[in-house]
């Protein structure tokens, strides 16, 4: 059968809004996006961002979920976030609605007693919306923040953020004048990057990336790949005591081939999902409440 539209799932992160037209069988039957951050708005003008976005789309009365930094505190509203353990039916009873038909997903956080030790938005969406394959497994978001999420019987029970991507983001320019990004990856000094960054301490490793390119044994155009290696393993290493022996990976791909190998390293056999049919599948699910999407 063809599936018929269900609903509109919209992942409004802090750069993009990417909307979805999803059929009742998770299904991406459409998609739009602008490059408009859910943070960067006026207070007021996010129904009106939205509209402009799906307007069309609303004729048959769908209804819309929103992930992500929507329900932030500078986005449109702010949203609670939800204690672990959180299913898809406690993300459901969490929903606030912005607009008639318009609901934001609350996020996660993990709490020490009265302690918050962690939060995340959007992608606990991706977590949800995976098809288990355990009952009892891993699953990594990389990203700016990546996230490592222990999912237990369809329950995000623990999860851990790792700031790697945004810490990349502040080495790279400081090279970027005498290393180039190569064409193609450097693998090799992207492995080597891996073990130096589990090895040691994350800022004596740094430096060997310095040492490297004045003894001559790390070229130029390795460089971009030895970093990014050597803060990927620091972040595994990080999270060793969450790492088991398979986890699935939700991600944009060449990022997600980067951990596959620097997991692969690791003896981590790694499945990698598509991060657009986790959202999809995920915002189904919490639109209705159960597992079943």
């Amino acid at each position: 059968m063809t599936p018929r539209p269900a609903l509109i799932g919209v992942d409004w992160g802090s750069t993009n809004l990417r909307a979805m037209l999803v059929g009742d069988d998770a299904t991406v039957l459409a998609r739009r996006s602008a490059e408009v951050g859910a943070a960067s708005l006026p207070s007021g003008t996010h129904a009106a961002e939205l509209a402009r976005v799906i307007g069309d789309w609303r004729g048959d009365g769908l209804p819309v979920v929103v992930c992500g930094m929507a329900g932030a505190r500078n986005g449109w509203r702010e949203v609670p976030y939800l204690p672990c353990p959180a299913n898809a039916a406690a993300l459901h009873a969490g929903l606030v609605e912005v607009e008639p038909g318009v609901c934001l997903v609350p996020g996660v956080k993990c709490e020490d007693g009265d302690a918050l030790r962690d939060v995340m938005r959007g992608e606990e969406t991706q977590a949800i919306g995976l098809a288990p394959a355990a009952d009892d497994e891993l699953v990594l978001c990389p990203g700016t923040h990546s996230k490592w999420i222990r999912v237990v019987d369809g329950h995000i029970s623990t999860f851990r953020t790792c700031v790697t991507g945004e810490l990349f983001a502040a080495l790279w320019p400081r090279w970027q004048a005498t290393a180039p990004i190569p064409d193609a990856p450097a693998w090799p000094a992207f492995e080597r990057g891996v073990e130096a960054g589990r090895a040691s301490p994350l800022p004596t490793a740094l430096f060997s990336a310095r040492i490297g390119y004045v003894a001559g044994t790390l070229a130029a155009g390795e460089v971009y790949d030895y970093l990014s290696g050597l803060v990927i393993g620091a972040e595994i290493a990080a999270c060793a005591d969450l790492v088991p022996a398979a986890c699935r990976l939700v991600g944009a791909p060449a990022l997600a081939r980067r951990y596959a190998r620097a997991l692969a390293l690791c003896g981590v056999a790694v499945a990698a999902v598509d991060a657009e049919a986790c959202v999809a599948r995920g915002l189904l699910r919490v639109s209705n409440g159960t597992l079943r999407a």
